[in-house]
């Protein structure tokens, strides 16, 4: 998984193996190359997400962009 935070409440993940990931819980999905309504990254596959304001980081290892 390749993921980048732009700020501390957006961040793009795109899924470069060959499973599902789970997408971080503290998220809101703002636009997805394909579906992810079950809450899982599929394989080849781009999100882009806003943290909701509870989340303090953007995603787990990904460092933010101050």
């Amino acid at each position: 998984v390749l993921a980048f935070a732009r700020g501390p409440r957006f961040v793009s993940m795109t899924n470069l193996s060959g499973s599902a990931v789970p997408i971080p819980r503290d998220s809101t999905v703002l636009l997805a190359s394909a579906d992810v309504s079950g809450g899982w990254l599929p394989a080849d596959t781009t999100v882009w997400l806003r943290a909701t304001a509870a989340a303090e980081a953007p995603a787990a290892g990904v460092p933010a962009d101050d």
